[in-house]
């Protein structure tokens, strides 16, 4: 049996598109550039005389939903234990 892959949910809440992915047929869908959200402000350490920079929190991935336009998250899908079972045997 192959390892078990990753399952991404691409919902629209605006439209209700819905696609299940593994993150290999997204070609068609529109990634949107956001930038990373800072933490904090840079402080000075005054001993060293130098400027302390945190590190920036990371986004994840957006795409415009090819129905509507809006944007489209991925979540990750996890099917439910019962269902998983069925399919092992």
């Amino acid at each position: 049996m192959d390892d078990e892959k990753i399952i991404y949910v691409l919902h629209c809440n605006k439209c209700n598109f819905k696609r299940f992915s593994n993150g290999n047929d997204i070609e068609d869908m529109l990634p949107l550039n956001l930038s990373d959200i800072p933490r904090n402000i840079p402080k000075l350490d005054i001993i060293k005389k130098k400027t302390i920079k945190f590190p920036d929190k990371k986004r994840t991935k957006v795409f415009r939903c090819p129905k509507c336009g809006f944007t489209v998250k991925a979540f990750k899908y996890n099917k439910p234990e019962e269902i998983q079972e069925e399919d092992d045997e």
